[in-house]
């Protein structure tokens, strides 16, 4: 079981487990999960590249049985006769209801003909369809024909022609639960079944349906507000920064219980309301240099008066922070349960965690209250064998005596890291 879960996520690391030994060979050989994904891909290929593929492919259908298949198409370059006999195999061994997932680049697909597809049944059993190219044609217009509510994903990743888009495109919105666009069509307007939306530029129309939203591009803080998306739950965005000589508003999300915030700019965190956050999580600074001071912006954020985020449930810094930054984020959002920091060194940096949690702990209590936190994580950018996280994971917690944490989980870089409670170290 190790041994497959081992060879799931890459296709590397499972050609190296097959390269080790015969019987490793044959168990992966006879796990049909390992062989569904289908890579028909091609650029303009000689001779031994079409075997190789034709070769391929029949020993991964032969591998992965009846069960359905991702396919990622992008056949360039390929002659009209070698098309047709790419789908008579397909058409015996891989028709389109064994589709599960389709990711579409076949720049040449409008040169698919009928004959060619007339054996290919439907994509009644369709999940996910990801439109990546800049011109697409018969096979998006059979799946925007016969796909069905099994279709919950789609992404469309390149621009597509208003025509093409109310075309082909339209007629799957009213199945989807999840929709990605790479583009901004003013005239889309989106059905109350989509609650998940992944977009690069801010909508031109309010959003009452959008239960979660990723921008991929950065936005104003401003734009956001409960007009625009009442139903919000969870946000996902980079931050422009705010002008020096702009005072920008109070942003309330009345409903936003999960916030990331990725890129360089953290300044928008002082101006946003989020009465019911549960997480933030923050990511990708400008560096990681050892023992970094911290992020300007995000300390910036964090000294002004208006700050008020206050997540109950998880505090996620995703990369290394100045003991006093560490120090002013605890005391600003002294309710969360967990905390998650990324270190440089675990080995050495935790003397400064340890620090940083227990003056924070120490000046509130001094005013009545004191840090809730009871769950520590420390991810760390280096290797550590089992047994020195351990005993690095027992010092960290003793250290916290006078605090609430009462489990700690060092998490070293590929490994799976070890976990300490309070009892464990007392005894």
């Amino acid at each position: 079981m190790i041994l497959v879960e081992a060879a799931v996520d890459s296709p590397a690391d499972r050609q190296r487990l097959i390269g080790v030994c015969f019987q490793w060979k044959e168990v992966l050989y006879n796990t049909p999960s390992l062989w569904t994904t289908l890579s028909l891909c091609t650029y303009y290929p000689n001779d031994e590249q079409l075997r190789q593929l034709f070769d391929n492919l029949s020993s991964r259908l032969s591998r992965c049985g009846s069960l359905m298949l991702e396919v990622k198409l992008n056949l360039v370059g390929l002659q009209e006769t070698h098309k047709a006999s790419l789908f008579a195999l397909l058409s015996e061994k891989a028709p389109f209801t064994r589709w599960r997932s389709l990711e579409l680049w076949e720049r040449e697909d409008r040169l698919l003909t009928p004959s060619m597809l007339k054996n290919m049944g439907d994509f009644r059993n369709l999940e996910r369809l990801d439109v990546c190219a800049i011109m697409t044609g018969q096979l998006l217009k059979m799946a925007s024909e016969s796909a069905t509510s099994k279709l919950g994903e789609l992404a469309i990743r390149s621009w597509i022609h208003p025509d093409q888009f109310e075309a082909d495109i339209n007629g799957l919105l009213k199945y989807i639960r999840r929709l990605e666009l790479s583009e901004q069509y003013p005239s889309i307007k989106l059905p109350a079944n989509i609650v998940e939306l992944t977009m690069s530029k801010f909508p031109p129309m309010p959003l009452p349906y959008i239960k979660i939203l990723t921008f991929t591009s950065r936005q104003s803080v401003t734009d956001l507000s409960d007009v625009a998306f009442p139903n919000l739950t969870s946000l996902t965005v980079s931050f422009l920064p705010i002008p020096w000589d702009v005072r920008a508003p109070s942003i309330r999300l009345s409903n936003v219980e999960s916030l990331t915030v990725y890129g360089s700019e953290f300044g928008a965190l002082a101006y946003l309301s989020l009465p019911k956050l549960r997480r933030l999580a923050m990511r990708d600074p400008p560096s990681l240099s050892k023992h970094p001071w911290g992020i300007d912006s995000l300390v910036d954020a964090l000294l002004r008066n208006e700050f008020s985020l206050s997540p109950s449930e998880e505090l996620d810094l995703g990369f290394p922070v100045h003991s006093g930054t560490l120090n002013l984020a605890a005391k600003k959002m002294s309710r969360v349960k967990k905390v998650v920091m990324n270190l440089e060194d675990v080995k050495q940096d935790w003397v400064e965690v340890v620090a940083s949690l227990t003056n924070a702990n120490m000046d509130l209590r001094s005013k009545g209250s004191g840090l809730l936190t009871n769950y520590l994580v420390l991810k760390s950018n280096n290797e550590l064998d089992e047994s020195d996280t351990l005993r690095i994971a027992k010092k960290v917690m003793m250290k916290l005596a006078k605090t609430r944490t009462t489990t700690l989980k060092i998490l070293p870089n590929g490994s799976r890291g070890v976990v300490v409670t309070r009892d464990n170290v007392s005894r």
